[in-house]
């Protein structure tokens, strides 16, 4: 009885995973070249309550993925997958806290929007530390993917249409996340919803067929 909840709430997990984040992109103005500093700069002058809105939507989003990773995690424990589980989950928790501590870093940049500062001065100042430690998270969860959708496939407990979909669901998500753009969020937050909605399907059909 147990476990039947535990993987209920791992289903509801890993459904609810891409959903903050397509919120959150939605919110925040859309930006061609998140290393334009003077076009990200106007956007935060233009609208600072949209920014702090869309970059605190941003960390909801990625605790919500960190919380499908531990589903993740102890669903392929459950089919027999330790080894490159096991390897990405230290990678995607690292990759994401890094990606939280930068949003929430950003926000701050709309404080001084509000009180008339010159903000494209503080980005440019920030972007000493906000550039590099988006390099970090971007390889940290890009390689945490990667080790996921292999243990995905080297688990074999879902069909073949559906592992494909999950590693094709990966190259997208990988694809967006080396495009540095709002249309760069979108693509990881589509990769990530065939990834984590397929396996979230998955457990769902399993349990029901156990009921039958």
């Amino acid at each position: 009885m147990a476990e039947r909840i535990q993987i209920r709430l791992s289903a509801i997990a890993l459904f609810a995973a891409p959903v903050p984040l397509l919120v959150a992109l939605i919110i925040h103005p859309y930006l061609t070249n998140e290393f334009d500093i003077p076009a990200v700069a106007a956007e935060v002058v233009a609208d600072p309550e949209r920014w702090v809105l869309a970059h605190i939507m941003l960390m909801v989003a990625f605790a919500a993925m960190l919380l499908a990773v531990v589903a993740l995690r102890g669903l392929l424990g459950m089919a027999g997958e330790e080894r490159w589980s096991f390897i990405a989950v230290p990678f995607l928790i690292g990759g994401g806290t890094v990606f939280i501590a930068v949003w929430g870093m950003e926000i701050g940049v709309a404080a001084v929007a509000n009180v008339g500062g010159d903000v494209e001065a503080v980005l440019r100042e920030g972007d000493r530390w906000f550039g590099p430690a988006r390099v970090v998270g971007y390889v940290m969860w890009g390689f945490g993917w990667l080790s996921m959708a292999l243990a995905v496939y080297r688990g074999r407990f879902l069909e073949r249409r559906q592992t494909w979909v999950v590693l094709a669901a990966t190259v997208v998500m990988i694809g967006g996340l080396s495009y540095p753009s709002t249309g760069g969020g979108y693509l990881f937050a589509f990769g990530l919803m065939g990834f984590t909605w397929m396996l979230g399907y998955h457990v769902l059909a399993a349990l029901q067929s156990h009921r039958d």
